[in-house]
């Protein structure tokens, strides 16, 4: 109902997760599925992203360090249109 709500806005970025918990693949599969039924939103893929980047995470494998918010906010910031 939200993304209906939005259908004016020109451009929705939705991304994706990477946390050690059993739901992440029901999360990042419905964010999917999601994006893909709105023409305004873009998937960025943080999960491809971060893939075997354990240095972006602090210790808990959840939280991001410094070098990993610089990742996220680069990828975020790659992926709003002009």
């Amino acid at each position: 109902m939200l993304l209906d709500s939005l259908e004016n806005v020109q451009q929705i970025l939705s991304v994706n997760i990477r946390v050690p918990r059993p739901w992440e693949h029901d999360v990042n599969s419905t964010l999917a599925e999601t994006a893909k039924q709105f023409s305004n939103v873009t998937l960025v893929d943080w999960y491809m992203a971060s893939s075997d980047k354990d240095s972006y995470f602090s210790r808990d494998g959840v939280h991001l360090g410094e070098e990993g918010a610089k990742v996220y906010a680069a990828l975020v910031a790659e992926a709003i249109k002009p």
